[in-house]
């Protein structure tokens, strides 16, 4: 006995329309047994969709046919329609299969093909006949005679669904009039991802910026001020704060001396044992760098916009002497870092008062 109609669309409203598999028999079937409704169903049962079968680049499809071949769409026009192959294990001429070799059933299968969603004009258009010479374009339903036709978009494959084959139907004149998806297939890796693997290093600098600045604002929230005079000539400046802004306001050609040493927990320049101060200065003083504790002394540098500075700068085997009087007058803003790796050091502002 064959499955009754009821049974058939009974499982195709349960797995298209409600993503459920079928336990129970349909509301209207006459065999006996437990009917379940389509909502009653518990069992889900998605449809798979694989990587390969994803348009990467359906939303390059434009919703007006082009006239040629994009890196999307490849067109096949009137004069250039795609002559269908029979399916030779179907008799009677009911079906054809969209090989890239007309009737070569070893060629590939042409799928792919875009359907009316991306646009009313992708209708398949089928042909008695070549269309670029007198073919005739035959009505999906059908002339009167029930000679209707199906098209399958996703395989490439036509059937006459319909009580009769349109009349003069032969193995090697049906064409088609139609457009196929080319474009590349599968998932992509996120964009998002991609950017991080490739600016890694610039989130691993902003992420120890970060801290820094966190830890900065909790000093700060333990002063009553952040203007701090830190040069050597300054007795109020006996004790070194436990902030990460060293500021001298007064412009009267003093000099300042820090001991840079390694952080070892951020891997980055320390000045009097605090990673990453600014360091403001006035126009005219002098900032001496110890750098006699270092491992890798001579990678102490300072730099200008990426740039080396030289004039004004001078460097030694365990100092690194910066006359802020004697560089650059347009330069406000310089840093001291290492010329071997980004981020470990920060900036030296330059006052003009």
């Amino acid at each position: 006995m064959t499955v009754s109609l009821e049974q058939k669309v009974d499982f195709l409203l349960k797995k298209l329309g409600y993503s459920v598999t079928k336990t129970g028999l349909a509301e209207d079937e006459s065999l006996s047994g437990t009917k379940k409704a389509p909502f009653a169903e518990a069992l889900a049962s998605p449809l798979v969709v694989p990587a390969t079968s994803i348009w990467q680049e359906s939303g390059d499809i434009p919703a007006t046919p082009p006239a040629s071949d994009t890196s999307v769409v490849s067109v096949y026009g009137t004069n250039s329609a795609l002559q269908m192959t029979a399916d030779p294990t179907v008799t009677g001429n009911r079906t054809f299969i969209a090989h890239s070799g007309a009737s070569n059933t070893s060629s590939p299968v042409l799928g792919d093909w875009i359907d009316v969603q991306f646009g009313s004009d992708y209708i398949v258009n089928v042909y008695k006949g070549d269309p670029n010479s007198g073919g005739v374009k035959l009505s999906a339903a059908g002339s009167g005679s029930n000679d209707t036709w199906f098209f399958d978009y996703s395989a490439g494959v036509l059937n006459f669904n319909g009580t009769n084959v349109p009349s003069g139907v032969t193995s090697t004149n049906v064409y088609i009039v139609a457009y196929r998806y080319i474009g590349v297939k599968g998932i992509s890796q996120s964009s998002v991802s991609t950017a991080l693997a490739v600016h890694a290093a610039d989130l691993n600098l902003l992420k120890e910026k970060l801290i820094s600045v966190d830890e900065r604002i909790e000093k700060f929230a333990g002063i009553d001020t952040l203007m701090l005079a830190l040069e050597d000539q300054t007795s109020t400046t006996a004790a070194l704060p436990a902030t990460a802004t060293f500021i001298d306001e007064d412009a009267d050609g003093s000099t300042t001396t820090f001991t840079v040493t390694l952080d070892p927990q951020r891997n980055v320049y320390a000045l009097e044992g605090i990673p990453q101060p600014t360091v403001q200065v006035p126009r005219g003083d002098i900032v001496k760098f110890d750098i006699s504790g270092l491992a890798a002394p001579a990678e102490f540098r300072i730099y200008q916009n990426g740039t080396e500075l030289t004039q004004g700068v001078s460097y030694g085997a365990t100092l690194v002497t910066v006359d802020t009087g004697n560089i650059p007058g347009t330069l406000t803003k310089i840093y001291y870092r290492n010329s071997v790796t980004a981020g470990m050091g920060w900036i030296i502002e330059v006052t003009d008062n």
